[in-house]
């Protein structure tokens, strides 16, 4: 399913590429108003495809929602000039959206609340991991005898998780990431068997460190890396 999800996300971006480059060129022939120019190439359109393609190809599906709320509410008046609203509103709706998104995130607060408050630089013990950055970041290490994947979110800040002190639970297990104008960093074990399908746009996403030979690797458990990279970067490392 998560496949022909970042199938559906990568026909999109071509067709909107596509899309783009047409408009760009019969703009420039004189065979369209140069206007339609200025609601395509606009930050509010932008936001409103990064916000659609988010909602198509990954479980963030909050995030992908409210981008395209916002970016629709600012797009508006591009498109219908009598809807003109002063642009001094942008940061309240962008405070309003954050919020909104972090309410409405499914976040097991009873398993995720001491996340929050654990001090500094103290391994977490945890089976999963929900983290999300937004507008910062940080560094965390967590302890598990029976990992089983779980959420990393960063939009406007960066994650560095350590999860190379972790067992893998026998099974299969996916760890979704997402990550808009961000990054993260995620450290494993060598020996954890990985099967990746993150998706990167206008961004990028790289697995770096040895591992195991394939043979030596154990078949009964793996963990499936998956999501969105949106003008950000995602990283892998082995240790």
């Amino acid at each position: 399913m998560e496949h022909k999800k970042n199938y559906s996300a990568r026909l999109l971006m071509g067709i909107i590429l596509v899309g783009a480059g047409l408009i760009l060129l019969f703009a420039n022939i004189g065979m369209l108003d140069w206007e339609i120019k200025h609601v395509v190439f606009s930050w509010p359109f932008i936001l409103f495809i990064i916000g659609l393609i988010s909602f198509l190809s990954s479980s963030h599906k909050g995030f992908g929602l409210i981008a395209m709320l916002v970016g629709g509410f600012f797009l508006l008046p591009r498109i219908f000039p009598w809807m003109d609203y002063d642009l001094h509103m942008l940061w309240p709706v962008l405070l309003i959206a954050i919020g909104v998104y972090l309410i409405i995130r499914r976040v097991s607060w009873g398993d995720n609340m001491p996340h929050f408050f654990q001090r500094r630089g103290a391994p977490i013990n945890a089976d999963q991991i929900d983290d999300i950055a937004i507008f910062g970041g940080g560094e965390k290490t967590f302890v598990s005898e029976n990992f089983q994947g779980g959420k990393v979110t960063a939009i406007f800040g960066g994650s560095e998780i350590d999860l190379s002190k972790c067992k893998l639970a026998p099974g299969d297990h996916v760890l979704d990431t997402f990550a808009a104008f961000g990054g993260w960093e995620i450290y494993i074990p060598r020996d954890w068997r990985l099967v990746v399908d993150v998706l990167p746009i206008f961004g990028g996403f790289s697995e770096k460190g040895l591992r195991e030979s394939t043979e030596a690797l154990p078949k009964d458990r793996t963990l499936f890396v998956k999501g969105t990279v949106i003008f950000g970067g995602g990283e892998i490392k082995r240790v």
